[in-house]
């Protein structure tokens, strides 16, 4: 399991998510430190997408190792309080190849709300780019289906290719989200 995640710049919540991952042993990759964000400003509106060609091309060297598993989050929001091997045995158990975290409102572009599939009371139904699991090979193909501009949104690119059956299978379409899950919680905190 490889852990990656994207920050331009060293900070507070980076060397949080950091600490928190050494503690609970993940390994971790930082994409990006050193680079200008180009992203947008998505505290406030609509970006990401450097964060999805910065992954893309980190997954191009690890293109054909279908046996790793490549487990990508935001840092400033998320710290680890469980340890790696709850993770994949979460995973392994969701009998799906591809899971994103789930959240209760649907970002960026509400007019897709009726496109998602129900789920149970109490859950969230709706994908959250902020954290998915995957092997490498698979979450590739999922990032080079279509372009992405730097400052276009990360969630919405993950959302078309999720609520668009064809595109998701040719990105190795055992997808879910995970609408009730420990591993990826909405606040994150659970991790």
């Amino acid at each position: 399991l490889l852990v990656l995640t994207v920050s331009t710049e060293t900070n507070d919540a980076l060397e949080r998510f950091l600490r928190s991952a050494n503690n609970n042993h993940f390994n971790v990759k930082v994409l990006g430190l050193g680079l200008v964000w180009k992203g947008g400003d998505v505290s406030h509106s609509v970006g990401g997408g450097q964060k999805i060609n910065l992954l893309r091309d980190e997954l191009r060297s690890h293109i054909n190792l279908d046996d790793l598993l490549i487990l990508f989050l935001d840092s400033y929001d998320v710290v680890f309080m469980d340890s790696k091997f709850r993770l994949l045995e979460e995973y392994e158990n969701s009998n799906y190849t591809i899971l994103f975290g789930a959240e209760s409102f649907c970002w960026p572009d509400q007019s897709l709300e009726k496109m998602y599939p129900p789920v149970g009371p109490k859950e969230n139904r709706f994908l959250n780019s902020g954290g998915f699991v995957g092997p490498a090979s698979s979450l590739y193909r999922m990032v080079t289906e279509m372009p992405i501009k730097e400052d276009d949104d990360d969630q919405l690119y993950y959302t078309k290719i999720y609520l668009n059956e064809a595109l998701r299978k040719q990105a190795d379409g055992d997808w879910k989200s995970t609408p009730k899950t420990e591993m990826m919680s909405e606040d994150w905190n659970r991790l």
